[in-house]
């Protein structure tokens, strides 16, 4: 039962960056390969907060949310409105 819970989250994290890659393409006709790069930052801050400082997952999960949009805004107001 846990593998199969397991794999339902799994499945439903790659459908939502799936869904998100594929808005961002219909809508701008660009593919934006840094997309994957905040899904991971926003992974990887929820585990370090985690594992490092025994956060739980639903404070770390929304520090690491909160951390991939301010690197998304961070990127944003390097690359774009320069």
């Amino acid at each position: 039962m846990q593998i199969l819970l397991n794999g339902i989250i799994v499945g439903s994290a790659y459908a939502l960056i799936g869904i998100g890659c594929s808005l961002l393409y219909a809508t701008v006709r660009y593919f934006n390969l840094a997309y994957g790069m905040l899904a991971v930052t926003g992974a990887y801050t929820t585990w370090l907060l985690m594992d490092a400082f025994s956060m739980p997952f639903a404070l770390a999960a929304l520090v690491g949310a909160v951390a991939a949009a301010g690197l998304s805004l961070l990127s944003y107001q390097l690359l774009f409105k320069i």
